[in-house]
């Protein structure tokens, strides 16, 4: 029979070895949290190159894109008594599920290279520098009737007006013949443009197109059978009953003669 005293014993030796087993749980439990919280070098190059690998391929959100704004199909006829160069802001709609942005944007510079190539082979006059410049070519935000969806804001910087007919005529709406004539009103009626006696200035009130008026040198007349809208950077002293004026830009409508009389300043 065990005596108290061999009972005692027993049970400190049952209790160190208790000790021991929790004492090296702890060192492998503190072993494996420095491993998982401490990667090696291989694995932070793995990660960093993961990471920096999503950033890239990251599609920029929609909320990000600037919002169409203003005029989706603008015309800007800069001052000038000689060659006047045309700034055409357009809109398209865009669907992401059938165009891909990229591929769209490499469109419109090679057009613009053919464009160049086409008249520069010709010996076509320029004012100075390409024909055609693509200016811009942007992806944008636009809402329609309460819905969000996308455009393609591009904006093209003809040499000339002639120019720019060219460039509508051949790659816009080849199936219809559009004019846009900005010159001296001698010159629009040697052209065949007829011209009305009474115009608007704004405000309501008439304007008279005097024989006076029309033989001024810097008077000019810009007329066109496109429907857009037109800014142009000289003086505008009256148009036609065909178009509209809000700040100061002018609406056109398509089909009919369209004229506008500015003075170059």
């Amino acid at each position: 029979m065990r005596s108290p005293l061999d009972n005692k014993k027993i049970m400190f030796f049952v209790l160190d070895a208790i000790l021991i087993v929790i004492f090296v749980l702890i060192i492998v439990m503190n072993n494996q949290k420095n491993q998982v919280g401490t990667p090696t070098d291989a694995e932070e190059e793995v990660t960093s190159t993961t990471i920096a690998a999503a950033e890239e391929n990251e599609t920029e959100p929609a909320d990000t894109l600037t919002e169409a704004e203003g005029s989706e199909n603008l015309l800007i006829i800069s001052a000038g008594e000689d060659s006047r160069y045309v700034t055409w802001t357009f809109r398209e709609s865009f669907d992401e599920d059938y165009y891909d942005f990229d591929e769209l944007q490499e469109a419109v510079e090679s057009e613009a290279e053919e464009f160049n190539s086409a008249l520069e082979a010709e010996g076509a006059e320029s004012a100075g520098g390409a024909y055609l410049t693509v200016e811009s070519c942007e992806l944008k935000t636009v809402t329609t009737d309460g819905q969000e969806g996308y455009c393609v804001e591009i904006s093209l910087l003809f040499d000339s007006v002639e120019s720019f007919v060219r460039y509508y005529n051949e790659y816009t709406n080849p199936d219809e013949t559009a004019y846009l004539f900005c010159g001296t009103i001698a010159d629009a009626q040697t052209a065949g443009y007829v011209f009305e006696e009474l115009y608007e200035n704004g405000g309501g009130d008439v304007a008279y197109l005097t024989e006076e008026l029309m033989l001024e040198e810097n008077v000019y007349a810009v007329l066109t059978n496109l429907e857009i809208d037109l800014e142009i950077e000289d003086t505008v002293l009256c148009w036609d009953e065909n178009v509209t004026e809000e700040d100061e830009v002018f609406h056109t409508v398509a089909g009919n003669q369209n004229t506008i009389i500015a003075a170059a300043e």
